[in-house]
């Protein structure tokens, strides 16, 4: 009851976020990605890049689990971004019990994608694609192009926090000649996995959203994703370029004579060597030019 409790804290702040679904095929989209115009590091920490893309949270689907109703709000969520390379995408699931070793992911978080919205009763185009990963590392293969297991090798991340884990993915778009943009939409959803007693069975099943009320077999057709629409990331502000402050006209310019020491500290103030240089020329001292 306590975990029940602690997942549904936030279920008053965000339960209008998740509970409404649409019929397939119509076009408004769900919720929006942003442009990786700063792109996140793979390793499991969330980094700021993410603080303001927009969160999907998942609701229980099923029966009543300790008390919490259907449609129950989780604080448990998904985020990504896009890029022309492919998708960056983040799990943060709440989670008190976290095995050991889970090869059949249990406690896991699961991507659902199609790059081209295919609305197809099966995961059948390359860009139709599942990943899954468990709260120990593990993966588990379900359906779609299982080519993403490879190709994201090395761009894969979890890491376990004080009740809760994190899953950050970067995958490479998989449609041939895909060219995203502003504008362009995808089917996507993310759901979490619970094995709440650590008996190695799933108790609980967290969804961000689907589209159909009469069909949430998400895991079998990409026609039950929802839209995510591409949207422009943080404008990426550049460095100004540094230019040196050219010497006072009244004292002119000064080097260090041919027989200065070398071996000043590497701690020296190099503002203090700057100010003792005007200062010996105010006084009319003249220090010969390096040959």
């Amino acid at each position: 009851m306590k975990k029940t409790v602690f997942l549904l804290a936030l279920c008053s702040v965000i339960a209008s976020m998740t509970t409404s679904v649409m019929a397939a095929g119509e076009a408004a989209a769900r919720a929006t990605a942003s442009e990786a115009t700063i792109k996140p590091v793979i390793d499991g920490k969330i980094d700021t890049v993410w603080n303001d893309v927009e969160k999907m949270y998942g609701g229980i689907y099923g029966d009543t689990v300790d008390g919490a109703e259907n449609l129950m709000i989780v604080s448990s969520y998904g985020s990504l971004m896009w890029d022309d390379e492919g998708l960056y995408l983040l799990g943060v699931m709440y989670d008190q019990t976290i095995p050991e070793s889970d090869e059949g992911g249990r406690n896991s978080i699961d991507f659902w994608v199609s790059e081209t919205y295919t609305l197809d009763t099966a995961y059948s185009a390359p860009g139709d694609w599942h990943i899954c990963k468990a709260s120990t590392g593990e993966e588990v293969y379900y359906t779609g192009n299982e080519a993403v297991y490879d190709k994201s090798v090395g761009q894969k991340a979890v890491a376990v926090y004080d009740e809760y884990f994190v899953v950050e993915l970067f995958i490479p778009w998989q449609t041939e000649g895909f060219d995203p943009e502003v504008g362009t939409e995808i089917g996507y959803t993310i759901s979490f996995n619970d094995d709440t007693d650590v008996d190695g069975e799933r108790e609980i099943c967290s969804l961000w959203a689907v589209n159909s009320a009469d069909s949430i077999a998400f895991y079998a057709e990409t026609l039950a994703l929802p839209r995510i629409k591409f949207v422009e990331g943080p404008v990426v502000e550049t460095e100004p370029e540094v230019i040196p402050d050219a010497p006072a006209e009244d004292v002119g310019a000064v080097d260090a004579p041919v027989d200065a020491p070398v071996d000043a500290p590497a701690t020296a103030d190099a503002g203090i060597a700057a100010a003792a240089a005007v200062m010996a020329a105010a006084a009319g001292i003249v220090l010969s030019k390096k040959h």
